[in-house]
């Protein structure tokens, strides 16, 4: 039997003198809080537990570690009887929990959280709303220069003389069938569709021929939403004349530009250069911000 005891404070409990027997102790074996039980099949090393009120709690098997930084080790081998809810979980099964939480969160060096793989080594790291993820086109080298393959980009420039399409205020709309690169295939039949919502640079040089008289001379780009007007209406103009811009234009996803070409004031005889070397009719752009 328990009984009473003068302590710090006043009356504490003592516990029950400790109980041996062979093997586990049964469940059916009811203790005092704190009693303690040696197993003595082993007499030369006896397991010890002690009641916890709930049922026989194993003892005196080094729960715990420390190392000399101070960090706690759980003992993976130490069991508790009649684990449940009431009861303050085990070593064994504070470690598994613990483990299981550091298979989930996978280190970024060996993959990132949940992320599929990291194998690009200059990739720049993202998060695409489930787990990090690295850019194969998107990089920083060594030397912090980054470049992007993915990135909207395109020059292309007229190949062969365009005769006779403006010169009475036609507008011609100016073709640029050769490609010197289009990053994201972006460009085709002369005219640009923007794949993503931004602010887009665009650089525009045309060269006109056989001006005659003419009045005016206007250059535009031609987007889905306006049209922005590079003229120039001063004075008379004959021969050659190069007109041009640069623009930076904000664009919506799907919407499209392209170039018109405007000469007014005498006949309709006048020409686009064209030439597949040593090209002047050039249209480029690309994405900004």
């Amino acid at each position: 039997m328990s009984g009473l005891a003068y302590g710090i404070g006043g009356l504490i409990n003592v516990p029950t003198a400790p109980v041996k027997g062979l093997g586990v102790p049964p469940a059916s074996f009811r203790g005092q809080l704190g009693q303690a039980y040696f197993d003595v099949t082993d007499q030369t090393n006896p397991i010890e537990y002690v009641y916890n009120g709930y049922a026989w709690a194993i003892a005196g098997a080094n729960l715990a570690t420390t190392t000399l930084a101070g960090v706690v080790e759980l003992n993976d081998s130490v069991t508790m009887a009649g684990a449940s809810d009431l009861t303050v979980p085990t070593s064994l099964a504070i470690k598994t929990y613990v483990d299981n939480l550091d298979a989930l969160v996978t280190p970024i060096a060996t993959g990132g959280t949940n992320a599929t793989s990291m194998s690009t080594s200059s990739g720049i790291v993202r998060f695409d709303g489930t787990r990090l993820v690295t850019s194969s086109t998107a990089q920083i080298d060594a030397s912090n220069r980054q470049t992007n393959s993915s990135q909207p980009a395109f020059l292309a420039f007229n190949s062969s003389p365009r005769l006779d399409v403006t010169g009475n205020g036609d507008a011609f709309t100016v073709i640029f069938d050769t490609e010197l690169f289009d990053q994201g295939s972006n460009f085709a039949a002369n005219t640009f569709t923007a794949p993503v919502t931004g602010i887009y640079q665009f650089n525009c040089s045309v060269l006109g021929q056989q001006l005659a008289g003419s009045s005016s001379v206007e250059l535009y780009l031609v987007t889905t939403a306006r049209a922005y007007n590079f003229g120039n209406t001063a004075g008379a103009f004959a021969g050659n004349n190069m007109v041009g811009f640069t623009m930076l234009v904000p664009m919506t996803a799907g919407n499209t530009c392209s170039v018109q070409y405007v000469v007014s004031g005498g006949a309709k005889t006048v020409d686009v250069f064209g030439a597949a070397s040593g090209p002047r009719t050039m249209f480029s752009g690309y994405l900004v911000a």
